[in-house]
């Protein structure tokens, strides 16, 4: 089995674009169609459940061109984004998409084959919040603190990481408005003809600042809080006004400044409360992918089940691990040792689903 440093990209781009297939599985409150088309794309569809609340789950098979394993990859994401939008359109009600796996449409037995596989997630033990853990948030609170705190939670449950940014900066901002009204902090614009001083909006990128500071953080690069503070915004200005979602480069910036701004939101919160949150470490933000060649078996050939790996005997591999778990300074902590399981392949790998190339002999 042999490691590489490099990224799969580096490793496997082919001297022009190839045929890749992707699997996606799809919850939705809807029955799909056997095969339709999204803009280019041709896709083939089988129902594999169905819940008597109204919830379907599918597997989506979608063709495209991609000249690397990795690229393909993120292009199966925003095809399945693209799908997701579609179907939460057309019937009202929540849609999730994943991503089972991405590799050739067909080879022959014994050929190599490139394939990406998700990861599950690392395993974390619950937290165990007392009585006082609760009661300690009894206290009255004011309205920016409670939509600070709702948007927090939001920003934590969220599956997408755009939507995840997107509400920590709406949290971190709420709380630094609120500081910027009591300090009477507003931005200020000098007349060009007469020199009168005229009031802006409120001052709110210093607090950001402050709770980036305050939360004791090693920033990345060795970027100041300041740096942080002016790339999230940017990045938040993208994802809400037009950026290109399907932009793989934005995709990274946008999971590399998740942790760190949860971890500000949660002290910046901690502070807010004067409470205490229990555990010092939030959860991985992203999704582990195997990058993998693996030579074609007699066994891949039945497709669509659980697929039971004692070792894959790899050649080239690599592991894309998400995002750093969010730290926040024991001053708010209560730092409850917490066991996080370490982003990594154990074997018997299970992989249910995975959609390997069709194998002729």
């Amino acid at each position: 089995m042999t490691t590489t440093p490099q990224r799969p990209r580096d490793i496997w781009t082919h001297a022009e674009d190839r045929l890749w297939r992707a699997r996606l599985g799809v919850q939705a409150v809807a029955k799909l169609p056997s095969a339709f088309s999204l803009g280019p794309f041709s896709c083939t569809s089988q129902g594999v459940a169905a819940h008597p609340d109204g919830i379907t789950y599918s597997l989506i098979d979608v063709v495209f061109d991609s000249n690397d394993i990795e690229s393909a990859y993120y292009q199966a994401v925003d095809v399945g984004d693209d799908l997701a939008d579609r179907l939460t359109f057309l019937s009202f009600a929540p849609v999730r998409t994943e991503v089972m796996s991405v590799t050739y449409p067909e080879v022959h037995l014994g050929d190599v084959f490139e394939i990406a596989l998700p990861m599950p997630d690392p395993p974390r033990s619950a937290v165990d919040i007392s009585t006082d853990a609760i009661s300690q948030l009894n206290a009255d609170r004011s309205e920016p603190v409670t939509r600070a705190l709702r948007g927090f939670r939001n920003a934590v449950s969220a599956v997408s990481a755009y939507d995840m940014l997107v509400q920590l900066w709406t949290t971190v901002e709420i709380l630094a408005r609120d500081n910027a009204e009591k300090d009477g902090s507003y931005n200020e614009h000098e007349c060009n003809r007469c020199g009168s001083i005229r009031r802006g909006e409120l001052k709110t990128q210093p607090y950001v600042e402050d709770f980036l500071a305050s939360a004791n953080l090693g920033m990345e690069g060795g970027q100041t809080p300041g740096q942080v503070a002016a790339g999230a915004r940017s990045l938040r200005g993208k994802i809400v006004h037009g950026g290109k979602l399907h932009d793989r480069t934005l995709k990274r910036d946008t999971e590399s400044y998740i942790g760190v701004l949860q971890s500000a939101g949660g002290t910046a919160l901690a502070d807010a409360l004067r409470a205490k949150t229990v555990p010092a470490m939030g959860r991985y933000v992203g999704t582990s992918i195997m990058f993998a060649q693996i030579a074609a078996r007699e066994h891949m050939t039945d497709q669509d089940k659980i697929s039971v790996f004692p070792d894959l005997h790899f050649g080239k591999w690599y592991l894309s691990t998400p995002a750093s778990l969010p730290r926040i300074p024991e001053r708010v902590t209560l730092n409850q040792p917490q066991h996080i399981g370490a982003a990594g392949i154990a074997f018997p790998l299970q992989v249910p689903n995975v959609c390997f190339p069709v194998i002729s002999r």
